[in-house]
């Protein structure tokens, strides 16, 4: 699959031409497109627009609004924090007692599930009634977000959501989404994780280099699993291809826990999933991390390079939070992302997620509503990357 290179964010000397048009097909954001940005003269959609006009990749335009000071989701790519817990909110007088089912569209075992249980147990305590985990996979999460919009608008179900491949799904034509974004309540981010590339302790590669030399001696035969179409793993493997100039061939899996036991029986060469995926693995010895895809070493692995100090532009997060129906009484969904975001300042909450190597990012409603709809923004202007896939097969 031919795709165009991603170039650098700026020129390397900070002095770029002020016309944009000869920087066409370099991936090059000018001075003048960075002031417009930052004076307010054009607004994000159309800057992302422009700048993929130049070339730049979609994550890569992300990952440069994100260093922009003031850029809503700039804190988004930091690590589990660790602010002062937040005392749980009073509870409404008419919020219901009944159990809270905690819906996960993925199997159980994958990083999604983990970081979700962690979660569900700490709110039980924290609401003083059960919330019991169900797992429903199917679609990379299309089966239960479907069910989900189908709910009545009570608090008793929520459901877990990554991001961006709720946002693909809607916009993807062949998968025929029976939602909308509007179909939810948006009610709090849970999790920021970076991608990175994870091959088992067999593997012949030892380096991010040797995995795309191999790709290069043998163009279209390394396989390389992800945790879905148009998944975030999903779009990061084809920024690579288009970064590094090879040729990989994609296996689309459902969720994390059947790649990686692909990729741990040697079914696949490699995995390209969410850090939080792999860190307990690395422990037991069972793989390694090639490279990270956040803007700097992950805590959790650092001694991993990030793909932009090997060279290469390529940006990856999953973001997972929780929804409600659509039409929640607004009030029980500010209770319950105050009950989110007071577990998940728990020595208990944080000890947890940093054991398993999950990085924790608390938004509230707002934010997260806007967040959501941004990345809706994004996804809309990378989604040529999975047609053009589907076109070259």
């Amino acid at each position: 699959m031919a795709l165009p290179l991603v170039g650098d964010l700026v020129a390397e000397d900070g002095a770029v031409p002020a016309d944009e048009e000869p920087l066409r097909g370099r991936g090059t954001v000018n001075e003048r497109l960075m002031n417009d940005l930052l004076a307010g003269r054009i607004r994000r959609r159309a800057f992302v627009r422009r700048a993929m006009a130049l070339g730049l990749s979609a994550p890569a335009v992300a990952a440069f609004l994100a260093s922009l000071e003031g850029a809503a989701h700039a804190s988004a790519f930091q690590a589990t924090p660790e602010a002062t817990p937040i005392a749980p909110p009073p509870r409404p007088a008419d919020f219901p007692s009944d159990p809270i089912q905690f819906w996960i569209g993925y199997p159980a075992g994958g990083s999604s599930d983990v970081g979700g249980r962690i979660l569900a147990a700490a709110m039980e305590k924290m609401l003083g009634q059960p919330v019991p985990v169900v797992n429903k996979p199917g679609g990379s999460g299309q089966l239960a977000w479907t069910e989900m919009a189908r709910q009545q608008p009570d608090a008793n179900v929520l459901a877990l959501v990554s991001v961006p491949q709720l946002q693909t799904i809607i916009l993807d034509p062949e998968r025929e989404a029976a939602f909308k974004l509007e179909d939810f309540t948006p009610i709090a981010n849970q999790v920021l994780d970076p991608g990175s590339v994870f091959v088992s302790k067999d593997s012949p590669f030892q380096t991010f280099n040797d995995f795309l030399n191999g790709a290069k001696e043998r163009p279209g035969q390394i396989t390389v699993g992800d945790t879905g179409i148009a998944s975030d793993d999903h779009l990061a493997i084809l920024d690579t291809e288009r970064a590094a100039g090879v040729d990989l061939r994609i296996v689309h899996f459902d969720g994390g826990t059947p790649a990686t036991a692909a990729v741990l029986g040697g079914q696949i060469d490699a995995v390209y999933d969410n850090v939080g995926q792999w860190v307990s693995k690395v422990k037991a010895g069972d793989g390694r991390v090639l490279a990270v895809m956040g803007q700097a070493r992950s805590e959790f692995l650092p001694d991993v390079p990030t793909m932009a100090e090997l060279g290469f532009q390529v940006f990856d997060y999953s973001a997972r939070g929780i929804v409600g129906p659509k039409g929640m009484n607004p009030e029980h969904a500010r209770y319950l992302s105050g009950v989110i975001g007071a577990s998940m300042g728990t020595d208990e909450v944080r000890t947890a997620m940093n054991e398993v190597g999950i990085a924790q990012k608390y938004m509230g409603p707002e934010e997260y509503a806007r967040f959501l709809q941004e990345q809706m923004d994004f996804a809309a202007g990378l989604f040529h990357l999975v047609e053009e896939e589907r076109k070259g097969q």
